[in-house]
């Protein structure tokens, strides 16, 4: 009798034990872990974006501005871009420029965007002659319920020649120390003059758990035989719909299949993309996304993408002419700022590094015990 009552209590606990698991569990666990989890994680993202809003880092002698960090990515619906249809006025511009002055005249810049112009417009100019979009004014906020961050980039149309002239004459100011004080200022707003492109910086991991790294070609227009993320991509107005308004989630999709030949569906991409970052090159008033995509559930491996590069896959893949690979872990990551710095297109591994920090692979503490050159706020509580 007592050996039955045993059994009896035996099944019955584990029955009990079963009910738990697969009802009372599940239940518990949207109530209240999930919740407390949430909300601890939504916590510790507020204090990250807090150290690092405003921040700024030097990398390969180039100064990176963080205008907005965003832990767990801004979602579809919360960031968005919207082309206006204003006339650009370059000597306008100029005019309103907080570093002007500094430029040449009206008249002399005006001549050298004709001149640059006629370049680009020759059979045998070797640069694209397209359209540019550049952006006018960032509006950021929080929503009411959850505190998530909203970002609404509004965008105006350039061109090519006004990338080079004003880049090339901001760097060249910037070299002969003509714009300290403007180098040092906090950024709180595109400056019209001088902001000539926006452009995408895709961190991509593969199924492998690898980050795709290219080395720049000499075609390419700038940073020949520097390391660079997998992918970088200019924003232009055929992106836009026909109300002007830019979905940056299918920018990325674009720019995957354009740079890496990968054909994904929008679903997908909204699945495998974290967009957390707008980053200044301050060197070129240079505005763009840093953002990272995860195709582990792709199942896309590192070889895999490189041989479908290598077979034509990318149409833009003239860009780069090599590929690597690293592990996206603490160590590699640190490797390459440690060793490697010198070797890399600075926006390219602050979207590197800035991926590992999103994706908790990296801690601030980390990064800053390995470089004395990233500044960050005082306030962390």
């Amino acid at each position: 009798m007592q050996i039955g009552w045993q059994v009896l209590s035996f099944v019955g606990g584990a029955l009990v034990a079963v009910i738990a698991e697969h009802l009372m569990w599940p239940i518990l666990r949207k109530i209240v872990v999930n919740p407390v989890a949430s909300r601890r994680r939504m916590q510790s993202d507020r204090k990250l974006e807090r150290r690092l809003d405003g921040s700024s880092v030097i990398i390969n002698g180039t100064k990176q501005y963080l205008f907005e960090f965003a832990p767990r990515g801004f979602a579809k619906g919360r960031i968005s871009g919207l082309v206006t249809s204003e006339q650009y006025d370059l000597l306008e511009s100029r005019n309103a420029s907080a570093i002007g002055p500094s430029f040449p005249s009206g008249p002399d810049l005006l001549e050298s965007y004709t001149q640059r112009k006629a370049e680009l417009a020759r059979p045998d100019s070797r640069f694209w002659n397209g359209s540019q979009l550049s952006p006018k004014r960032v509006t950021r906020r929080r929503d009411t319920e959850f505190e998530e961050p909203i970002l609404n980039i509004e965008l105006i149309c350039k061109d090519y020649a006004n990338f080079l002239v004003i880049g090339e004459t901001l760097e060249r100011l910037m070299g002969d120390g003509m714009c300290q004080e403007f180098e040092l200022r906090v950024i709180e707003q595109p400056d019209l003059l001088l902001s000539t492109d926006f452009g995408l910086i895709i961190n991509v991991v593969t199924a492998d758990r690898k980050v795709i790294i290219t080395r720049r070609s000499q075609t390419a227009y700038s940073w020949n035989d520097y390391w660079h993320i997998a992918v970088a991509e200019s924003v232009t107005k055929q992106d836009a719909e026909i109300d002007g308004r830019i979905d940056f989630f299918k920018v990325v999709q674009r720019a995957l299949k354009e740079e890496l030949g990968l054909e994904l569906s929008l679903e997908a991409i909204l699945n495998a993309t974290k967009i957390h970052a707008l980053n200044v090159h301050v060197k070129r008033h240079s505005w763009m996304l840093l953002i990272h995509v995860d195709l582990r559930e792709c199942n896309l491996t590192f070889e895999q993408i490189r041989f479908r590069r290598s077979s034509g896959g990318g149409r833009d893949h003239w860009e780069s002419k090599d590929l690597r690979s690293i592990d996206f872990n603490k160590d590699s990551i640190l490797q390459e700022l440690r060793t490697n710095e010198d070797q890399w297109v600075p926006f390219g591994l602050w979207c590197l590094i800035l991926s590992g920090v999103a994706e908790r692979v990296l801690t601030l503490d980390e990064l800053q015990t390995a470089t004395a050159q990233l500044r960050l706020r005082d306030r962390t509580d």
